[in-house]
């Protein structure tokens, strides 16, 4: 079984991740499975994050919703919706293992407003769509509006006292 995950193996990897889905994002013919494969990743990499770590996995996702952002008016609004949808369902997770009420709060509105009026930025829309012919949403190529997007500020991320995660999974 692999240990927890420290802070510094986000810190020595993240710049690589990063350079590895921003060239995706921009890349005209990337697939979308290379996207769902990193999401695949990234999710089961938060599954053993310290808490250290997963603030850190939390300041690596703002840097991908960022991603996001640049590309919203790019010819493959597709990839764009990916990386939104990426970004909320690791977001989610995050919220349910670590111990930051301000962070967890924060997520479920955001998500709530997506799930309202947004709902090709969620991942089970983005990741199991099957209204285009290629099995993904089509979306018009347009800015996402600033309230579909998660704001992550350093107060958001103080945990409670207990700095342990909480145990959701496995033992």
């Amino acid at each position: 079984m692999l240990g927890k995950v420290s802070a510094s193996f986000l810190k020595q990897n993240s710049p690589a991740l990063y350079q590895s889905l921003a060239e995706l994002a921009e890349y005209l013919y990337s697939d979308i499975n290379n996207l769902k494969a990193y999401y695949k990743l990234l999710f089961l990499m938060a599954l053993e994050f310290s808490q250290t770590g997963v603030l850190e996995f939390v300041q690596f996702l703002n840097q991908l919703q960022l991603i996001a952002v640049k590309q919203s008016t790019s010819s493959r609004s597709d990839i764009c919706m990916t990386l939104h949808g990426m970004v909320a369902g690791l977001l989610h997770l995050v919220s349910k293992i670590i111990s930051a009420p301000g962070l967890q709060d924060h997520i479920q509105q955001v998500l709530m407003q997506r799930k309202s009026s947004a709902p090709f930025l969620l991942p089970e829309v983005v990741f199991c769509a099957k209204d285009g012919a290629d099995g993904h949403v089509e979306v018009h190529h347009e800015r996402v509006q600033d309230q579909f997007l998660f704001t992550l500020e350093e107060g958001l991320l103080t945990p409670q006292q207990d700095t342990e995660p909480k145990k959701t999974f496995g033992k």
